[in-house]
């Protein structure tokens, strides 16, 4: 993946085409042999315009949003029309009533945002990998290292324990823990249709070498998804900004 993309970006001054507005890129999880469709997006360049020619449909409830929401939101719904348009697929991912993005039917998605850059992944349910559920999550690595958004609200000693043995970086454990646990969110929603607090999967371990992590519900939370059913995850760093986390979920 080029970081540039993600970092270089030059400064533009007013509305444009797509060519001012965003820049493409893939994003790789080797570890899960996965990977998304990302853009570094300028909230200067949005045309309300973009919405039509892209042929993404416009959320109604974003009439009276600021431009960044509708910005990021746009960017988002390309990054998702180009992971389905690789699957052959309906680029249309509309908003249900609770937000979430409805993906076309025999598929599983999910979509994530983060100043002023947007990722989305795609998959048939019928995939090679036996994945029925994936989440990704984007987050700056700066987020959570406010004194009070530290580590100790997303993660147990227990977890904290794993990811210090693992030799993670001291002031990354509260960025990864979180955006984990926020992926595997994202991947468990469509199946249980409700919240759940950051207690219900742990981080039982991680392969640092190869960025991995396991993770292991800790409570049923729904369905399928019974206390110790072990899941898998991947964290990568996208240049020196932003941390991405990715979850998978298998049956």
């Amino acid at each position: 993946m080029n970081t540039a993309l993600l970092e270089d970006r030059p400064a533009q001054d007013g509305p444009g085409d797509i060519g001012d507005f965003a820049r493409f890129d893939v994003h790789s999880w080797p570890s899960l042999g996965l990977a998304a469709h990302l853009c570094s997006f300028s909230v200067s360049q949005f045309d309300q315009k973009l919405y039509t020619l892209h042929g993404i449909e416009f959320d109604a409830s974003l009439s009276g949003a600021v431009r960044k929401r509708r910005a990021e939101f746009l960017a988002g719904r390309i990054c998702a029309a180009r992971a389905l348009e690789h699957l052959a697929a309906s680029k249309v991912v509309p908003t249900g009533e609770d937000r979430s993005p409805i993906w076309p039917a025999g598929l599983i998605g999910s979509i994530t945002h983060c100043d002023e850059t947007a990722m989305a992944i795609a998959l048939r349910k019928d995939n090679p990998r036996g994945v029925e559920g994936v989440g990704i999550d984007l987050e700056r690595r700066t987020a959570c290292r406010d004194a009070s958004l530290g580590l100790r609200h997303f993660a147990t000693g227990a977890e904290r324990d794993v990811l210090v043995h693992a030799g993670i970086a001291c002031e990354d454990h509260a960025v990864i823990a979180f955006s984990m646990k926020e992926s595997f969110f994202k991947a468990a929603y469509p199946y249980v249709r409700r919240y759940f607090s950051f207690s219900a999967v742990s981080i039982v371990d991680v392969d640092s070498r190869h960025n991995r992590l396991s993770l292991v519900v800790a409570q049923d939370i729904g369905g399928k998804l019974k206390k110790g059913l072990r899941v898998e995850g991947e964290y990568a760093n996208l240049g020196h900004t932003f941390v991405s986390t990715i979850v998978t979920i298998n049956y």
